[in-house]
């Protein structure tokens, strides 16, 4: 894939400060000091690379002034330096599912740029004055390098226990609870300009270490979204906008941009079809807007099949084209727009830590602000802009490859039994009917040995029954050895259980895997191996998962993973680059509805078993035994 994942050099390394001494931190005149200030980060749990932190100070009755504060890794990184060149050359971090490839080393993504708690760091702020009960601009931003001490380095989970708490009067919650309110204006009046929701079918796994050798796939769940993710999200693209308008007025020929294209309307066509067979809803692509309000639509008319409206969605976003990064010099203006976001122009300012396309971005901020000159080799913008898009994109399927590494890996251990699938194309031509199952984000396509019925369009029928797009039907998921390759091959099976006889047995499964965003981000989640217990998979509930969410995910690395030598050797077909990342600084979270309280999840997350555990110690424990002992039966019985 193209992805760098040697060691950084001396000759790089040598760039960067003694690591055996400590670098003081001052602020001078060209510097903010806003220590000061109460300043937060909220990050998944484990975050090492803290690149971004916010502030909420009350300016006046009516005007509240939100500080983004993004990690100043040019002050370390200097143009043109070896350590700028190697960063350039990656372009961007890569998350596989075990590991982080970091674009910058370690010593500055985790120790000098890194936003941590109660020390002092040098950032990138934006500072911009809202009115409180609009969320309008009342003033030009301003834009200053700056030095902070972080109060606090909050999990979501953390973030959102102080939304849903009033009593605590702290600084960091009170901080937090205006941040939240803030940024649902914000998300209203995106949402008014014709911002999308789009979805992917992302997932998070669960590793076990053994003696930092290796690591096995203990559990895969999807994404869990809370209020507190939206907040932070919120203000992320607010800065990349403000900071894209600044870099443009004043530089129009050399901005860095991200431009995400409007698509074709005949591009919808799948999303149509679907829509009108499934639940006879008609969608409208005619613009953004027209787009967000017919989705809106089709959502409270399914409001008994919340997931049917997230398969929309995924339809829907992968109907669009990639977003991409671009020199402003080099499109027309009515190229610049983003059309997920409904922005007239944006950039990524916000991560710096793992995208070469911020340091940029930083450079031309920095200069247009007046702080420091552009260096007088700036790199060719259109160059870099074509160059980083396709780092970006090796990163994506580089990703992608880990995951359905790790998919083979944890069904090779953890088979699955009737789980719930939904039916996600038919295709009469090729005799095959596509499936996703959203407890993994695993979507398989099932051919049939014998021809299938296909009544109608995005209808087939299997076993006796007329199956429509969308519908439900329960599934098996194993792994069966192949000579060839030590993993095997995943199979999606038709469940025995079905209604009636079936038309022919499923003969191959070619599995694809949900789609991973811009920054080709994984959530992982580890945690060392116990001797006396045993984790029991447990059989999905019916209710959907949860949309995906911007997630840095947790920095803890394996030494030697033995699966990583076999990526590059899956034969499963990469899936083709999706639009907008809906991550932080890309297109879409979910409706102000949606993230106003926790959804349900299929399995339960380490912090429900805790609460559990708090709530009754006795009934928790009776329970995972009871759950250890069905394991136990079920591997016998194997």
């Amino acid at each position: 894939r193209d992805v760098a994942t040697a060691q950084f050099s001396p000759h790089v390394l040598a760039c960067l400060p003694p690591p055996k001494k400590e670098y003081a931190f001052h602020a001078d005149d060209k510097r903010l000091d806003l220590r000061s200030l109460t300043v937060c980060s909220i990050d998944p749990p484990n975050c090492r690379d803290v690149d971004d932190a916010l502030s909420c100070q009350v300016v006046s009755e009516n005007v509240l002034e939100v500080g983004v504060h993004i990690a100043d890794v040019t002050h370390f990184c200097a143009s043109g330096s070896p350590l700028d060149d190697e960063a350039r050359q990656r372009g961007t971090s890569t998350y596989l599912v075990d590991r982080r490839l970091d674009m910058l080393p370690k010593r500055l993504t985790e120790e000098l740029c890194s936003l941590r708690a109660n020390v002092e760091r040098y950032a990138f702020s934006v500072l911009v004055r809202l009115h409180a009960d609009t969320g309008e601009i009342v003033s030009s931003p301003k834009f200053a390098k700056s030095i902070i001490k972080s109060n606090a380095a909050l999990t979501y989970h953390e973030a959102q226990l102080m939304l849903n708490d009033d009593a605590d009067q702290s600084a960091v919650a009170s901080t937090v609870r205006r941040l939240a309110t803030m940024a649902r204006r914000l998300r209203k009046n995106r949402f008014l300009k014709g911002a999308l929701t789009l979805a992917s079918p992302e997932v998070k796994f669960e590793l076990s270490s053994s003696n930092g050798e290796s690591d096995s796939p203990t559990d895969v769940a999807s994404y869990e979204l809370v209020e507190a993710n939206a907040t932070v999200e919120e203000f992320m693209l607010l800065a990349n906008v403000e900071v894209a308008k600044k870099i443009l007025a004043t530089y129009p020929g050399l901005a860095l941009l991200r431009n995400h294209p409007e698509p074709p309307r005949d591009k919808f066509a799948p999303l149509l079809e679907k829509a009108r067979v499934s639940c006879s809803l008609t969608i409208d692509p005619s613009s953004n807007k027209a787009l967000a309000k017919s989705l809106d639509e089709a959502s409270n008319s399914v409001k008994h099949d919340p997931y049917l409206d997230r398969l929309l969605r995924i339809v829907a976003t992968r109907c669009m084209a990639p977003a991409r990064y671009f020199c402003a010099a080099d499109g027309a203006e009515s190229e610049w727009r983003h059309y997920g976001l409904a922005a007239d122009v944006y950039t990524h300012f916000t991560s710096p830590i793992r995208r070469y396309a911020d340091v940029v971005v930083h450079r031309l901020l920095a200069a247009a602000v007046g702080i420091e000159p552009l260096p007088s080799s700036f790199e060719d913008v259109a160059k870099t802009a074509n160059h980083i898009n396709a780092k970006s994109k090796n990163a994506q399927y580089a990703a992608r490859d880990s995951i359905a590494l790790y998919t083979r890996l944890y069904f090779k251990e953890h088979p699955q039994r009737r789980i719930e699938a939904r039916i996600f194309d038919v295709d009469a031509a090729s005799n095959s009917v596509l499936v996703l199952v959203p407890r993994f984000g695993v979507e398989a396509k099932l051919r049939l040995l014998d021809a299938a019925e296909f009544p109608s369009v995005q209808t087939v029928v299997l076993r006796g029954k007329a199956y429509k797009v969308f519908d439900v039907v329960f599934v098996d998921v194993t792994v069966h050895a192949l000579k060839h390759d030590p993993l095997g091959e995943v199979h999606v099976d038709l469940a025995a259980d079905q209604e009636s006889p079936t038309n022919g047995a499923v003969r191959e499964n070619d599995v694809a895997h949900g789609d991973v965003g811009d920054d080709g981000v994984v959530a992982v989640e580890k945690k060392k191996k116990k001797k006396t217990k045993k984790k029991t998979q447990q059989q999905p509930h019916a209710t959907a998962p949860p949309p995906p969410v911007k997630n840095k995910p947790p920095q803890e690395e394996a030494s030697k993973p033995a699966a990583a030598a076999l990526l590059g050797h899956l034969p499963i077909a990469p899936v083709p680059p999706r639009t907008p990342s809906n991550k932080a600084e890309d297109v879409v979270m979910a409706k102000p509805e949606d993230v106003a309280k926790k959804p349900p999840r299929a399995t339960p997350s380490k912090e429900d078993a805790v609460t559990a555990a708090k709530e009754s110690p006795v009934s928790a424990s009776k329970r995972k035994l009871q759950l250890a002992l069905e394991r136990k039966k079920r591997l016998r019985g194997r």
